[in-house]
């Protein structure tokens, strides 16, 4: 059998980041840039207030109390109209508010009386006091995002306000999904007898999507070679990835993956050593990378975090992506284990389970990050995957890790 990380290692081979492209900030959220965000403008653009008060000379209010004519108002954008400002007098300025150059202090309205027409000032201020200047976090052209990273809310806010409509980013990977079984209807369809709903095909296509993939086909094909075959030749027109799942292990009648792709030099079938998931196929159909799990829901989902994963993040530009911790974008992390997991002599174990809080007087300390086994182990179990938060990684070997104990686990998106 192959390790983790030797699959892995074959998995990332096929791909690499594609062609960068520019797109409006409102279609970037989970992309990673190509070219850094630049401001386009020193920031902040321009002199203003951080506070609302009134806009004085220092000078005027180096004596209090003072009472100072109030001749003008400079709410935000809004400058203030006059052009100069006599002694003893000074402007009305909101937070944001463009400080006119005559103004060299901002006294806070809660130093003062309020007033609108004249005003009491009750506090000295210095030279400069609550004013933002213009440039004094950046200047225009700085490196507001560097490349690489991959844009989140907060990274779209950040170009926005650095004055960017657009970013330059890798392309989103094109991602096919084939479901396969005789079994198999549509979610939300009647069952005949024998029959059970695909969730395959909505789960992976909603974990491609979470993951920043963009999905281009969720399709399903019988057991039958030649419909397999072509459906595969027809993604593999249209995708970066095509992912398949069902049909990869060593049965005959009902793997029509296996025997539509077995004789093709660009597919392997390889057998991991993990728990789920031990079937797998690897290559390329048409110009498309290719990845092909087993059927049962829990295996393919695992495979997804394992092997997809970490493929579309490499594709999608993301430069760290080995060992799996870097590759997946919700990082692998330790918890504390609630139960007792037993390990596997010869695989790596991925066991399902929900993330919550080490109780008070435990190991780690009350409120650190623990983690519930999900009862049942089968890969055809699907009842706890609605609670799934993240797995479990159990090295190989024949010890029992007990409750208490520190575990890796692999965080899945939304959790």
């Amino acid at each position: 059998m192959r390790s983790v990380a030797e699959h892995l290692a074959a998995v990332l081979s096929l791909g690499a980041p594609l062609p960068a492209v520019t797109v409006p900030l409102a279609k970037a959220l989970g992309c990673v840039l190509a070219a850094p965000v630049r401001a386009a403008t020193p920031l902040p653009p321009y002199d203003s207030s951080a506070m609302d008060g009134y806009g004085v000379r220092a000078a005027d209010v180096a004596l209090v109390p003072v009472t100072l004519a109030v001749l003008d108002a400079a709410p935000a954008g809004s400058p203030a109209a006059l052009t100069e400002l006599p002694a003893g007098a000074c402007v009305r300025i909101l937070t944001g508010g463009l400080v006119p150059p005559y103004v060299d202090a901002v006294v806070a309205v809660e130093q003062t009386d309020g007033g609108r027409t004249t005003v009491r000032i009750d506090v000295s201020a210095p030279v400069g006091q609550s004013i933002r200047r213009a440039g004094e976090e950046l200047p225009a052209g700085a490196v507001v995002i560097p490349a690489g990273r991959r844009l989140s809310p907060a990274g779209i806010m950040a170009a926005a306000a650095a004055g960017s409509g657009t970013v330059t980013v890798f392309r989103r990977p094109r991602v096919a999904v084939l479901s396969t079984g005789d079994e198999l209807v549509a979610a939300g369809s009647p069952l005949g007898l024998g029959q059970l709903p695909d969730s395959n095909g909505p789960g992976l296509a909603a974990a491609v999507r979470a993951a920043g993939g963009e999905v281009v086909a969720v399709e399903h094909a019988p057991d039958d070679v030649a419909a397999v075959a072509a459906t595969l030749a027809r993604l593999g027109s249209l995708a970066d990835l095509v992912l398949s799942t069902g049909g990869v292990s060593a049965g005959a009648e009902n793997d029509p993956i296996r025997a539509a792709l077995e004789g093709s030099p660009d597919v392997q079938f390889v057998a991991v050593a993990m728990q789920p998931g031990k079937p797998q196929a690897i290559g390329r159909v048409g110009s498309a990378a290719y990845l092909g799990f087993p059927g049962n829901p829990v295996s393919s989902l695992v495979s997804w975090t394992v092997f997809g994963r970490p493929l579309l993040r490499s594709m999608a530009g993301v430069s760290a992506v080995s060992p799996v911790s870097a590759a997946v974008g919700a990082p692998a992390t330790v918890a504390i284990l609630a139960a007792d997991v037993q390990a596997l002599p010869q695989r790596q174990r991925y066991v399902r389970a929900r993330l919550t809080r080490a109780p008070d007087g435990g190991p780690a300390g009350a409120g650190a990050l623990a983690v519930v086994p999900i009862d049942g182990y089968g890969s055809h179990l699907v009842g706890g995957l609605g609670e799934t938060d993240c797995f479990i990684e159990i090295p190989p070997g024949a010890e029992t890790h007990e409750a208490g104990s520190a575990v890796r686990i692999v965080l899945l998106e939304g959790s």
